[in-house]
């Protein structure tokens, strides 16, 4: 979970006198994300989140029949489905620089998937056997006399002369297939639990883990999980950031509860970059919201570029370590145009 504050001063004087007035803009909140996306089962669990730009923003969650999870004064918040089918709403309240805002989602909820049903594929056999007749057979007469039997040859048989040369065989070829094109896998949602498992994999047993980005609307910025380029099968993120008018977008991973990192020394990723020089900024933020910020750079372009940071020189600007919040990569006006895949994130 994360966002981002800015924090908007107009200062307006009055003409007559010296008295300063400070006027705050309201929030930027985003619509309701749900993940897995709907419909939702009865009793299946997803996560909920929003997107905030604004001063110290505040969060109050509440599911008209569904539960939700703890804490609930966060951007996001675990949801589980009501028992029974049907529509279900989520409201978010946000509350920044004295203005509250209210978000709702309505989802709906569906009937577990019934299991298929078995059946005998066994082929049915028809007994071709013919019936035994009712009526023993007459069996035939005994002979009166016994048969002639004929007299031994005085000569033993003449065997057949053996080829002089050795049959030909006939040589059989085998017909060459033509092979069968793989079909290429599409690109999947950058927030799915397919990249945590494969992108970060020492998070994926962590409880509540996510991926996330922002913002969720507009053009400038995109990501995907993408299986035509990786630095371990089978997949990578790709993430692609067009800097327009101080725009902002920004891609992470992480828990809903926090995760002690406190035993690693170290991070290290992989960037694959088109272009030399790409800049980033890479951020680690812990539940207290300390997020110290640094800018990187991918140098190589075509192959992969090792990234790595001693966790040192994030608390020793004051983050936490034993209440990890996420780890996230940001995008803006000091890094511009941006198209960059990143992999194998890794606490060492």
């Amino acid at each position: 979970m994360i966002w981002h504050i800015r924090i908007v001063h107009l200062w307006c004087a009055a003409l007559f006198g010296i008295l300063l007035v400070t006027c705050t803009k309201a929030a930027e909140v985003s619509e309701i994300t749900l993940t897995p996306s709907t419909p939702i089962e009865v009793g299946q669990s997803a996560t909920l989140s929003v997107t905030v730009i604004g001063p110290d923003p505040q969060f109050a969650w509440e599911a008209k029949k569904g539960s939700l999870g703890d804490p609930k004064n966060r951007n996001s918040v675990e949801y589980k489905a009501p028992d029974s089918p049907g529509q279900d709403a989520v409201t978010v309240k946000v509350t920044s620089g004295g203005v509250t805002t209210i978000k709702t989602k309505v989802m709906d909820v569906i009937p577990r998937a019934a299991a298929p049903t078995n059946v005998s594929s066994a082929p049915i056999v028809v007994s071709t056997a013919t019936v035994a007749p009712t009526t023993a057979p007459t069996n035939p007469p005994a002979p009166t006399t016994a048969p002639t039997v004929p007299p031994p040859p005085t000569t033993a048989p003449t065997n057949p002369p053996a080829p002089t040369t050795a049959p030909t065989d006939t040589p059989t070829t085998t017909p060459t297939l033509a092979p069968i094109p793989a079909t290429p896998l599409k690109p999947i949602l950058c927030n799915t639990l397919a990249i945590t498992k494969n992108v970060f994999a020492g998070l994926q047993k962590v409880p509540t883990q996510l991926a996330f980005y922002f913002p969720t609307e507009g053009s400038d910025f995109k990501c995907a999980g993408v299986y035509d380029r990786f630095k371990s099968p089978p997949l990578s993120v790709r993430i692609e950031f067009k800097s327009v008018a101080g725009n902002f977008g920004g891609w992470g991973i992480g828990t809903l509860n926090g995760y002690d990192a406190s035993k690693f020394s170290e991070i290290c990723f992989q960037v694959y970059v088109e272009q030399p020089d790409q800049a980033f900024l890479f951020k680690i933020k812990d539940t207290k919201g300390k997020e110290p910020v640094f800018k990187e750079f991918a140098e190589k372009p075509n192959q992969w570029n090792l990234i790595c940071h001693a966790l040192s020189e994030f608390t020793a600007q004051g983050l936490d370590l034993s209440s990890l919040d996420n780890v996230n990569l940001g995008f803006g006006t000091e890094t511009g145009d941006a198209i960059l895949w990143v992999d194998e994130f890794e606490l060492k």
